[in-house]
């Protein structure tokens, strides 16, 4: 949200589509379904914005307290690659 809304500061009237990763998203989608996980939409996208934050940085770091998921986020991202 935070860089979407630079976007739109910096060029008003523009708007930036969301980027599409149908494969990733079928993978992660077959992975929760068989890791006996419940299929949560924000679920799924936090796992594709961990996702899109690897694919741009040279690490990623999961900071949150115990019990809300960042590890089963990790687990299902490096099963669903």
């Amino acid at each position: 949200p935070l860089f979407m809304s630079t976007l739109e500061d910096l060029f008003p009237g523009m708007h930036a589509e969301k980027q599409q990763h149908k494969e990733v998203e079928e993978a992660i989608a077959s992975v929760v379904k068989a890791s006996g996980l419940q299929h949560h939409d924000s679920w799924i996208l936090k796992i594709v914005q961990v996702y899109e934050m690897a694919l741009v940085r040279h690490s990623v770091m999961s900071v949150g307290p115990s019990g809300v998921g960042k590890t089963r986020i990790t687990e299902a991202l490096h099963k669903a690659l």
